[in-house]
C-alpha cells in the first residue's frame, strides 16, 4: 500500500495531473481528464484522498489523450492505497502518548493496534475461507444426494431379490408338494 502523501508528491515531481481512481471492485469512482493545471489536479486528488476511505487503485497520467472508446492511450503509473480519511488531519497535541504497559500488539483483543496490511490480509483470508466453506457445503449436499440415490437403488434391488426369492420358494414348495403326492407320502 502506498502512502497518500507520496502519491501527491509523485504527481508533483512527475507532472501527472490526470488520473483515474477505482474502488476495491475495480470500478472507476473518479475519472479526471479535464484540462487543468498541475496544481488543480493535485488539489483535486488531495480532496479525494482526504474525504474518502477504503481501498483504491489510483492511475496517474501525464496527458489526457484518450482513444475513441474513452480509454487513455498512455500507460498509467498505478498505486494502491488504503485510506482512512484521517491521513490529512492535523496531528492532535492534546492526546497522551500510548504506553505499552500490559498491551501486546499481536493481540488486538488486548488493545493492540492492527495495521492496515494485516487487516486486509486477514480480510482476504476470511473471504478465501468463506469460499472454501461454500464449496464444501456444495460437496456435502452432492454426496448426500448421491448417498440417497444409492440407498434407493439398493432398496429397489433388495425388493426385487426378495420377490424373486419368495417366488422361487413358492415354486419349490409347490414342486415339493407335487413330488410328495406322486410318491404317496401325503396319503
Amino acid at each position: 500500500m502506498t502512502d497518500p502523501h507520496y502519491i501527491l508528491e509523485y504527481m508533483q515531481d512527475n507532472d501527472l495531473r490526470y488520473f483515474q481512481v477505482a474502488n476495491q471492485f475495480n470500478r472507476d469512482v473518479v475519472v479526471s481528464f479535464n484540462d487543468r493545471s498541475l496544481e488543480d489536479g493535485i488539489e483535486k486528488m488531495r480532496k479525494f484522498l482526504s474525504k474518502n476511505t477504503g481501498f483504491h487503485r489510483i492511475k496517474l497520467y501525464s496527458n489526457n489523450d484518450l482513444k475513441t472508446n474513452g480509454v487513455p492511450r498512455q500507460e498509467p503509473q498505478t498505486f494502491e492505497v488504503s485510506i482512512t480519511g484521517k491521513e490529512f488531519d492535523p496531528p492532535k497535541q492534546d492526546s497522551e502518548p500510548i504506553t505499552g504497559f500490559g498491551v501486546n500488539p499481536s493481540y488486538p483483543s488486548a488493545g493492540g493496534i492492527i495495521g492496515v496490511e494485516q487487516y486486509l490480509s486477514k480480510h482476504e483470508e476470511n473471504a478465501t475461507l468463506r469460499e472454501k466453506i461454500k464449496g464444501l457445503e456444495l460437496e456435502i449436499q452432492y454426496l448426500r444426494d448421491q448417498h440417497n440415490r444409492e440407498i434407493e437403488r439398493l432398496r429397489s434391488d433388495h425388493e426385487l431379490a426378495l420377490k424373486a426369492a419368495k417366488d422361487s420358494n413358492q415354486m419349490f414348495s409347490q414342486g415339493l408338494g407335487m413330488l410328495m403326492q406322486r410318491m404317496g407320502v401325503g396319503e
